[in-house]
């Protein structure tokens, strides 16, 4: 099995998001954590990434601009 090395949280819960990194770090402190406050810009990170991509997205359904359903839609489009 792959080593999990970063994970994308996408919520616009800036609580939830530090609550969930800190639970990430303290799991494992060598696991990167990219934070991203809408699906938009979720994209947008992932889209201008180098190198390897994150090995977990966490996506919050309900978010502005562009919701998890949305954003999952355009994941799934690209390979």
């Amino acid at each position: 099995m792959n080593k999990l090395t970063s994970v994308l949280i996408v919520d616009d819960d800036r609580d939830d998001c530090q609550l969930f990194t800190d639970s990430i770090r303290e799991f494992d402190g060598g696991i990167n954590c990219l934070v991203a406050h809408d699906g938009q810009l979720a994209l947008d990170i992932l889209n201008n990434i180098s190198g390897s991509l994150p090995s977990l997205i966490f996506l919050d359904l309900r978010m502005p601009r562009l919701g998890g359903k949305k954003c999952l839609i355009e994941l799934k489009k690209n390979d």
